[in-house]
């Protein structure tokens, strides 16, 4: 009995080993010092040709950032002569960011998406923005510095912070190629200091940039999304005679939305926003006092109200769904036609949104 336990475990060690020295063949050893694995890459398109800057870490010399250039007809032949001009292979496998120029965005994205994403080791968790000038420009700014200047950590830490939305390839694509909504993505410029700062959102109808939001409107754009909290809105505060700008730190959102026909003709989409938030920095003002307190909150709620219809009616006139109250139309109406619904319907949709802000307490200042 002893004997035969004794055989079946040598049998089954020896194949446990076996299968191990099988799949130690199989893999492709790649010493990291021996390749250039890009992070970041920045594309656009002139004349015809796609151009392309790649950013990686050089580990020979302290981990600062270095860039790699090239360009071709196809996505292919531009990774192609990157790799001509290395000393080591071009890595594409960890990509944590792909930035298309304002060009190139505004000519169309497809293309170029459907041939790099039908690549096995593209990652759809890479982060996608759009840049105000070619990112051969902007990221010449970044040769020599260390890992925190790669734009991503920037994206990152504003996605933790919720000034901006979460965005990735993945999300990117189920937004653009979706029924009944629209693609977005962050938008990167230069400040007058030269540094790459998120200015807000650029918006896609179908695989081009049609539009591009600013800081306060992607805001305003999160808050109806309903995702987050802790993101902090610029505001309006009468003192007396005086206007001040105060800071208006949202804590909880909820927001809720219901359509119906208006007169029978156009959908009017009500908004409800239920807010609680933390007003900071405000002037001097009592707002222990009942009166104060009622007459600034009836003040927050409409100015977030006529900021947000105003949105709204941007977003309607130039055609884009980043909202996707088009899939929320479809999820209600059982004949809904997506091409009908953006040609007739959309266009002429009216907008109300009602606010019911809570105020838990206030900051500095009073």
């Amino acid at each position: 009995m002893r004997n035969k336990r004794l055989r079946r475990f040598v049998v089954l060690t020896a194949l446990m080993l076996g299968m191990t020295l099988t799949l130690i063949g199989c893999m492709q050893t790649r010493i990291v010092d021996r390749i250039k694995i890009l992070t970041v890459l920045g594309v656009d398109q002139k004349n015809g040709l796609y151009q392309t800057i790649g950013l990686y870490m050089d580990h020979m010399e302290n981990d600062r950032i270095k860039s790699i250039h090239g360009e071709g007809d196809t996505v292919e032949l531009m990774l192609s002569q990157m790799n001509m001009q290395s000393p080591h292979t071009i890595q594409t496998g960890k990509l944590r960011m792909l930035v298309f120029s304002r060009r190139m965005a505004e000519q169309g994205l497809d293309s170029f998406l459907h041939t790099f994403c039908r690549s096995p080791i593209t990652s759809t968790s890479m982060i996608l923005a759009v840049s105000e000038e070619p990112p051969q420009e902007m990221f010449q700014s970044l040769k020599g510095k260390n890992r925190e200047g790669l734009p991503y950590h920037l994206i990152e830490q504003n996605v933790t912070s919720d000034n901006a939305p979460l965005n990735n390839l993945h999300i990117f694509l189920f937004n653009c190629y979706g029924t009944g909504r629209d693609a977005f993505a962050p938008y990167l410029k230069r400040n007058k200091y030269g540094k790459i700062e998120f200015t807000g959102l650029g918006i896609f109808q179908y695989d081009r940039l049609k539009l591009v939001l600013d800081a306060k409107e992607t805001l305003l754009l999160k808050m109806m999304k309903g995702r987050g909290k802790g993101r902090i809105l610029p505001v309006q505060i009468n003192a007396g005679s005086e206007e001040h700008v105060a800071a208006l730190s949202l804590l909880k959102e909820e927001p809720s939305m219901h359509f119906a026909l208006d007169h029978g003709e156009a959908l009017k989409m009500t908004i409800d926003l239920h807010l609680i938030g933390m007003l900071k920095e405000i002037p001097r003002m009592n707002m222990r006092s009942e009166i104060t307190y009622k007459y600034t909150v009836s003040e927050l709620e409409q100015q977030i109200n006529d900021n947000a219809i105003k949105l709204l009616n941007k977003l309607r006139d130039n055609g884009v769904d980043p909202l996707g109250l088009g899939d929320f139309v479809r999820g209600h109406q059982r004949s809904w036609d997506e091409e009908d619904f953006y040609k007739r319907e959309y266009p002429r949709m009216r907008f109300e949104v009602h606010t019911h802000l809570t105020l838990k307490e206030s900051g500095i200042g009073y």
